[in-house]
């Protein structure tokens, strides 16, 4: 025989409606934001005219979203940035207009090489608040990276105008001019950085860099020494054996190609540039093994990671 069908379950009447914004209540008193949330939207799509639950749903709000930044924050500075990015979209599902979730998440997309993504972040959170200069300084970055290096410059200068005070922000400035060619002013900026920052290992071994583009060999080489005492990076040792290589010193070059390699095995450009080094030595072998390291390696060519200069 057949049963009759169930009747459709009815929605509820105000007293479970009353019910389910007490248990959304409840649930924010435990810190349970999410489940807290979901009953007041409930709550909200079956009596719209509820004030008291729009009221309540924008209080627990401001409760989340801070505890849900600060859960960002902490994936951010682990290097989860995947985690992270997708913290920081939460927020700005509940508060578009939420400006540390939009200034940090154009922060990190600059640091995953999203620099499109970074500059619609960025846009947004300075439109918000135009006084802030790292919004101003990453955004200068992500300008830089998509070629744009006259906006970029100027993005920095507002950026120090704001907080002339910052290594960091000096030395961005140096990077954009010395991708202009303008030598000689980012030497300036980078000598700022440092005069602000003695121990800043990026703005020593760039500094290091722009003393090798302006013919000041020496000078290039103990600022790139000064760096790898305080930060023995790939990339400095990278700078350091080019360096090495165009005054013609091949041992100490191999030397610290080796170095960088050590400490980055599949790093391509210092492959291919360690096997042209070994090439001149007259190691063909051992140049062709190098050669045929870069080739296998995650990029293969300086496009793949960028210029290390």
């Amino acid at each position: 025989m057949n049963l009759p069908a169930s009747p459709p379950t009815p929605f509820p009447h105000p007293s479970s409606v009353d019910e389910l914004h007490v248990m959304a209540l409840r649930s924010a008193d435990a810190r349970q934001y999410d489940e807290a949330l979901t009953h007041l939207d409930t709550v909200l799509l079956l009596e719209p005219e509820r004030d008291t639950a729009a009221g309540d749903r924008m209080r627990i709000l401001g409760a989340y979203n801070p505890a849900r930044l600060m859960l960002a924050l902490a994936l951010h500075q682990q290097s989860a940035f995947v985690a992270a990015a997708s913290v920081y979209r939460e927020i700005l599902d509940s508060d578009p207009d939420h400006y540390d979730a939009l200034q940090l998440l154009g922060a990190l997309a600059v640091q995953m090489g999203l620099f499109e993504s970074a500059l619609q972040c960025l846009d947004r959170a300075i439109a918000l608040r135009p006084d802030y200069a790292d919004a101003h300084s990453n955004r200068g970055i992500a300008l830089q990276e998509l070629g744009e290096l006259e906006a970029a410059l100027t993005s920095f200068d507002y950026a120090l105008s704001l907080k002339t005070d910052s290594p960091q922000i000096h030395n961005n400035r140096g990077n954009t001019l010395k991708a202009l060619r303008h030598y000689g002013q980012a030497l300036a900026s980078y000598e700022t950085a440092l005069s602000l920052s003695p121990d800043y290992a990026d703005a020593l071994s760039n500094r290091g860099s722009v003393l090798g583009l302006l013919n000041r060999p020496d000078e290039a080489l103990a600022s790139y020494d000064l760096a790898l005492r305080i930060d023995p990076s790939a990339r400095t040792w990278y700078n350091r054996a080019n360096l090495l290589k165009d005054s013609n010193a091949l041992d100490q070059a191999l030397a610290s190609y080796d170095q960088a390699l050590a400490l980055e095995p599949d790093f391509a450009p210092a492959l291919n540039n360690r096997g042209l080094v070994l090439q001149q030595m007259g190691h063909l072998e051992e140049a062709l093994a190098s050669f045929e390291r870069a080739l296998a390696s995650d990029a293969g060519t300086d496009c793949g990671r960028g210029s290390r200069q």
